[in-house]
């Protein structure tokens, strides 16, 4: 009959549990406290006098127990996790493994899990990486502005401070942008070409989209300068002709043509 003993670090005693498989085999188990060097005992009693015994061949072992991850001490941070990040790029944090009295766990090896729901419930891809140092890189990517939530997981069980709500705001899409509105100002000359330096002169502007006219706001800058302002179409496929004019004559390079 076998017999397991074992000592932790405190010298505290950790039970084990030992199965014989019926071929002259026994499994034992045990479920570790401390980190630390266990001190592992392995007996075979005697049948007829139990109470003499003698360690197996190489008993007692000497097992260093490394401290385990715990998820509620695991942290994560990043800006991926704050308030106000946009749709428009991959929104990124990193977890940060911890034993159980909050140190730091230096090597990777943990099944991290990471999942975000969008505003509507739905699914956002998101992927972990081990970056083998006991921090974990996570990379999830909103599709949608609104408030996300975001669980990381470990062996089924919640990190610290999660699951977290992160509110998305809608980012600027290149694509979808465009120039909506459009300037541009009339210098005044006299005939000399001296540049004028006071307003009032009777300059107007005139644009015409498809033979149809254009709504244009002028401004006399009081400094012999006027300024056109005007809407583009969208989308933004357009051929304007500009014709800006002095006492009712076109000015110079007038008429013109924007292409939008």
């Amino acid at each position: 009959m076998f017999d397991v003993f074992i000592e932790d670090p405190l010298f505290d005693k950790v039970p084990a549990t030992i199965k014989d498989n019926g071929d002259g085999t026994y499994d034992v188990s045990y479920n570790a406290k401390e980190p630390g060097i266990n001190v592992i005992d392995v007996v075979l009693r005697n049948k007829v006098k139990p109470m003499c015994y003698e360690h197996i061949k190489d008993s007692p072992f000497k097992v260093l127990i490394k401290a385990g991850t715990d998820p509620s001490k695991c942290t994560a941070e990043g800006p991926g996790l704050h308030d106000g990040i946009t749709d428009t790029f991959p929104a990124v944090f990193k977890v940060q493994a911890r034993d159980r009295d909050g140190n730091p766990i230096k090597e990777g090896g943990d099944p991290f899990k990471c999942e975000v729901k969008d505003p509507h419930g739905k699914p956002v891809p998101a992927e972990v990486v081990d970056n083998g140092d006991g921090t974990y890189g996570v990379t999830y990517h909103p599709d949608i502005p609104g408030p996300h939530v975001i669980d990381v997981t470990l062996d089924d069980q919640h990190i610290k401070d999660m699951p977290k709500t992160v509110n998305i705001k809608a980012g600027i899409s290149p694509v979808h942008s465009y120039i909506e509105d459009f300037s541009f100002i009339i210098r005044t000359c006299d005939k000399r070409g001296k540049p004028l330096t006071t307003g009032g002169q009777n300059v107007k502007t005139a644009i015409t989209h498809k033979g149809q006219p254009v709504e244009v706001k002028q401004t006399d800058r009081n400094d012999g300068t006027y300024l056109a302002f005007y809407k583009l179409p969208v989308p933004t496929d357009a051929v304007y002709e500009i014709t800006p004019t002095v006492d009712d004559k076109p000015i110079k390079g007038a008429p013109m043509e924007q292409k939008v």
